[in-house]
């Protein structure tokens, strides 16, 4: 196993960034059919290369990957870090509006570690903003961390966006998302990384057990 902490900044160094997304594009959306299709609102997350974010053929490459991969649209995020938008922005909005034209979500990922997270907020079209681990993993502890924590998702709610807390760890750390509203949760406490057949199993066990609580939580009609 190579991390991408190794691979990702050889790539970009030789221009092979463009041809190694696709690549993970197609694979993830062949991968997770199976995913999508037994499982209605499931999504896929695809973090995209700062270094192409000022491709403007991007969203229709993306397009046609969903295409030849017979994927909605929808069943599609890319995951862009706050950063990598804000290097340039006019480019950046140009290739976001697009997406979502497309009915591709769009997420700014690690949220509160770039130099300019509000202007993010308010000049870029995401449909999702995603807090970083190092405030969900502190706010169970620390009040300053809380706030920002509630800070962020008060801003997303304000903009009309789905707001996912990373790197959940500590149950005390859902409770406090949950209470304040966060929409999603993900991190170590649900599950580590997952092989395809292995998060196929875990995902169809936790439906299952989601239905059995649902059925028993549900009064049962009396006969007359």
């Amino acid at each position: 196993m190579v991390s991408p902490m190794v691979f990702v900044p050889i790539a970009e160094e030789a221009g092979l960034m463009r041809e190694v997304t696709d690549c993970i594009l197609s694979s993830a959306m062949s991968q997770g059919r199976k995913l999508i299709e037994r499982n209605p609102g499931f999504t896929i997350a695809v973090n995209i290369s700062g270094s192409l974010m000022s491709d403007l053929a991007l969203p229709d490459r993306i397009e046609e990957i969903l295409r030849r991969e017979n994927i909605s649209p929808s069943s599609l995020t890319v995951e862009i870090t706050e950063t990598s938008a804000m290097a340039d922005v006019d480019r950046a909005n140009d290739i976001l509006v697009r997406l979502r034209i497309k009915k591709i979500g769009t997420a700014i990922d690690d949220f509160g570690t770039g130099y300019s997270s509000l202007a993010a907020l308010a000049r870029l079209p995401f449909s999702e903003l995603k807090i970083d681990q190092s405030f969900i993993k502190g706010c169970a502890s620390d009040d300053d961390m809380m706030k920002i924590v509630d800070a962020s998702v008060a801003l997303a709610k304000a903009f009309n966006m789905k707001v996912v807390a990373e790197g959940v760890e500590p149950p005390e750390a859902l409770e406090i998302i949950r209470r304040i509203g966060c929409d999603v949760a993900q991190g170590f406490l649900f599950a580590p990384s997952l092989r395809r057949s292995r998060a196929e199993r875990w995902i169809s066990e936790r439906n299952a057990l989601a239905d059995d609580q649902s059925a028993s939580a549900t009064p049962t009609a009396l006969a007359s």
